[in-house]
């Protein structure tokens, strides 16, 4: 009779642990498979920003403000971020809004860990590595076929806080203005 007792406590937290630890809402769009530095060149803009969680009314403020947010990677590996909305961790799962920069540094393509939907088996995630003057960021890569855009992840991934960027279509030899 204690056996069943137990094993009753044992599903019970079991189900407690799946309710409360819900999957990351953008894990469908991690890029699992190592891209080439050709695939990952190009310009991306802003175009996503859920950070309410972090500070409420964030997401507002950030949008009001970042008309022409884009991040330039070049194939000699400088990176351009331009009005980016540079979030820093403060504390566990702490974050401030530290305004808009314009930085110029370097990037590389790296395995950044895994992820699952719940339902299947964890897949290595890659995306992008900047090297910055007193910034430590990366972001996952998003698309399957061809690289879409870039997911910088805040907090909990569960929470869903990003900013997400979109590529849109760059030449090299294009030329580029920096302030």
């Amino acid at each position: 009779m204690k056996s069943f007792g137990l094993n009753r406590v044992f599903v019970f937290c079991g189900c407690l642990l799946w309710v409360a630890c819900p999957a990351d809402p953008f894990a469908h769009r991690y890029l699992t498979r190592e891209p080439t530095v050709e695939e990952v060149v190009g310009e991306y803009e802003l175009k996503e920003i859920y950070l309410d969680l972090i500070e409420f009314g964030l997401s507002d403020r950030i949008r009001d403000s970042t008309r022409g947010a884009s991040i330039v990677l070049k194939g000699d590996g400088t990176a351009i971020l331009t009005q980016f909305p540079v979030i820093e961790e403060v504390g566990t799962f702490r974050y401030e809004f530290k305004g808009l920069k314009n930085l110029k540094g370097k990037w590389k393509v790296a395995k950044l860990g895994n992820v699952s939907s719940g339902e299947d088996e964890l897949r290595a995630i890659y995306g992008v590595r900047f090297i910055l003057p007193r910034l430590n960021l990366s972001a996952s890569l998003s698309g399957q076929d061809r690289v879409e855009g870039m997911i910088f992840g805040f907090s909990d991934p569960d929470e869903g806080q990003i900013l997400g960027f979109s590529k849109g279509l760059w030449k090299e030899d294009a030329p580029l203005q920096v302030q």
